[in-house]
């Protein structure tokens, strides 16, 4: 009786433990608490070699910052360069002069913020003219 109160002790403090890393990783605590609990050990040490949810989240908010710093007052696009890699973000008159200068064609493709997908350059007639 006595084995079986510290066996039950020891199971809730590793799900306790992983429930704990499992909030500092960004996971659901009580799904890991469970985990930590049936699995033992074995629950902490998988949660372990688990990436971090809230990495991926910080890196994703860093960029989403970025975005809000770049289009204070200003319309930022991205364009695909001669090998289809993205480039960008550059500023609406920079863009302008790549096509001025004929290092962008109207054929090329072109994106900003609002747009669903890539388009063309000669969708947009203001990027064309001055």
């Amino acid at each position: 009786m006595y084995q079986e109160w510290i066996l039950l002790l020891l199971l809730t403090s590793i799900a306790f433990l992983a429930s704990y890393l499992a909030s500092k990783k960004g996971r659901n605590p009580y799904a890991w608490f469970a985990i930590g609990f049936l699995l033992g050990i074995l629950g902490v040490l998988l949660l372990l070699l688990l990436p971090s949810l809230n990495e991926e989240d910080q890196n994703d908010e860093d960029q989403d910052d970025e975005e809000e710093v770049l289009e204070e007052g200003n319309v930022y696009w991205y364009y695909l360069d001669s090998d289809h890699e993205e480039q960008g973000p550059i500023s609406e008159t920079a863009l302008k002069e790549k096509i001025q200068a004929r290092e962008l064609l109207s054929s090329d493709y072109v994106w900003k913020q609002g747009l669903k997908e890539w388009e063309m350059i000669e969708n947009f007639p203001g990027l064309l003219t001055d």
